[in-house]
């Protein structure tokens, strides 16, 4: 049985698309842009932005990334131990509660098998880890010579050549 780490926000929830069409940008969602949204969002809008994301229901109606459904229903099907590893955002006070409905609603992911923390690191005894954030998949290398880390593809991130790389298409190849 595989252990697999996994990220949420630009693995199975699509935080990046959920800002543009609330905050109505002319953005396309595939266009390659930081992956900070302060990075790409307009300095006016930016204010809005974050109050938005202030408010649970923001987080509880965040669409789910294409394919990441049935990508993780193969995961769970090979009989692999899945654990979500999502960084917590402490501007919305309730934001904790609301990642575990979405997971729960969207996923059907028990609180158990989630972890919060912005060190995604240290949560080694894996087997693979999948992020979409280039840093956090260079620091838990670092840290985890056995276990394999997979940059998954997202528009912030296809610049950066790697060979591990994955997305729900292809999630098959990290077996």
């Amino acid at each position: 049985m595989l252990e697999i780490l996994l990220d949420c926000d630009g693995v199975l929830s699509d935080l990046h698309r959920h800002l543009i069409e609330i905050l109505r940008l002319d953005i396309d969602p595939q266009t390659p842009k930081g992956y900070l949204f302060k990075d790409w969002v307009p300095a006016e809008q930016l204010k809005d932005a974050y109050g938005l994301m202030r408010a649970p229901q923001f987080w509880l109606t965040l669409p789910v990334i294409e394919g990441s459904v049935e990508g993780y229903q193969r995961l769970i099907d090979r009989n692999s131990k899945v654990t979500i590893c999502t960084a917590p955002y402490h501007a919305c006070p309730m934001w904790h509660d609301a990642r575990i409905q979405w997971l729960k609603d969207n996923f059907n992911i028990r609180p158990d098998d989630i972890i919060f923390t912005n060190k995604k690191h240290l949560c080694g005894s894996v087997d693979r880890f999948i992020d979409d954030k280039l840093t956090n998949i260079q620091e838990f290398e670092q840290r985890n010579r056995n276990a394999r880390a997979y940059l998954f593809t997202a528009p912030h991130n296809v610049a950066h050549i790697r060979t591990q790389r994955v997305d729900w298409d292809n999630i098959d190849r990290i077996f």
